[in-house]
């Protein structure tokens, strides 16, 4: 018989006579419920025992403190800070729901309130927030209690929590990455956090490969993000579609850029007007001298000829992944630089 991996959940709800039958079902799915009627009592479990949960599940009326002896409206709203603060204090995160019956008073607006954009940035890792008691949902034909999704999903974060802490330590890197940000790809994220999780927590990545190409397909998204919002030129996108990403790092460096018509040289484009250094450096451009030199140099580092529609890895050395890990960090940079300069400049080439 297999070892179980027990993940403890801390869940606040006063309705102890339900209690026995959701233990139940958390069990079967490996969770195990620790359970407390008020806030008051669960904050204190929260502080003491922080890095044993996994997961908060909250009802959406309860009481606040001890003494109280009525729920209260004001309960998720005033959890919600609570929540929040704590994290901040703890540098972490842990994913948090709601599970209630839904017939509270003005309980849509509620949930408008607290689901923040804090909380709506781990959808995609958590799950959404909202859970219905005793209502079920069809998946691939069967009907699933929403309590049991709620249980999948909290399972399925646990095996993986050292994802939370990297998304909270990069927090002002993850805001500019994924869907509906400056740089709306999902693979990019996906890129960071894989690279990151290695970095931060080798022993949950034994099977890591170290590879030049993520990082060349990051910035090659980052390169995409700069044409959609007219940082880059088309003529740094080939036939094929794949971003030249040398003569991007060129443009955005201020430097003249050649291009080509198959073999023939067609013409010069760069960003404003040139210096007087080598091929017009010192001029206007995108990229400051220290982000140019960050972008110059991880590309020089992943080499190999990678896009972001190819497989083929560039694998490194494993004796150079303090050197890869290095680099990580730098492009955590300049997504940062990048999204945050996005909005500053207009697209102005010269030919």
């Amino acid at each position: 018989m297999r070892e179980e991996m027990f993940y403890k959940v801390l869940w606040v709800e006063d309705d102890l006579s339900i209690i026995q039958g959701y233990q139940i079902t958390a069990e079967a799915k490996d969770i195990e419920l620790d359970v407390a009627t008020n806030w008051e009592e669960a904050e204190e479990k929260l502080r003491i025992n922080f890095n044993e949960y996994s997961a908060i599940i909250l009802d959406a009326q309860c009481k606040i403190k001890k003494a109280d002896t009525v729920a209260s409206k004001l309960f998720l709203g005033h959890v919600s800070v609570r929540i929040s603060r704590i994290f901040g204090e703890k540098h972490k995160f842990i994913p948090w729901y709601v599970l209630s019956a839904g017939t509270m008073d003005d309980f849509s607006i509620v949930l408008e309130l607290i689901n923040t954009e804090e909380r709506q940035n781990f959808d995609s890792l958590w799950g959404p927030m909202k859970y219905i008691k005793a209502k079920d949902e069809e998946i691939d034909g069967k009907k699933v209690a929403q309590e049991e999704i709620l249980f999948d999903n909290i399972r399925q974060v646990a095996s993986s929590t050292g994802i939370n802490t990297v998304l909270f330590r990069h927090s002002d890197v993850f805001k500019y990455l994924g869907k509906g940000r400056v740089f709306d790809y999902t693979k990019a994220r996906s890129y960071m956090l894989k690279m990151l999780s290695a970095l931060y927590y080798p022993e949950e990545n034994l099977n890591f490969v170290y590879e030049g190409n993520p990082l060349r397909k990051v910035i090659e998204y980052l390169f995409r993000g700069a044409n959609n919002f007219g940082l880059l030129p088309d003529d740094c996108i080939d036939s094929n579609g794949h971003i030249v990403l040398l003569d991007a790092s060129r443009f955005m460096a201020g430097l003249d850029t050649n291009v080509y018509e198959g073999r023939t040289l067609k013409h010069k484009i760069r960003f404003g007007n040139p210096g007087t250094g080598k091929d017009g450096a010192g001029g206007d451009c995108i990229f400051n001298q220290e982000i140019a030199m960050f972008v110059k140099n991880i590309l020089n580092f992943s080499s190999s000829d990678s896009h972001t529609n190819e497989d083929d890895p560039y694998e490194i050395e494993e004796k150079k992944k303090e050197i890869f890990f290095g680099y990580v960090l730098q492009l955590c940079h300049v997504i940062k630089w990048l999204g945050d300069t996005s909005g500053h400049f207009k697209l102005n080439i010269v030919l």
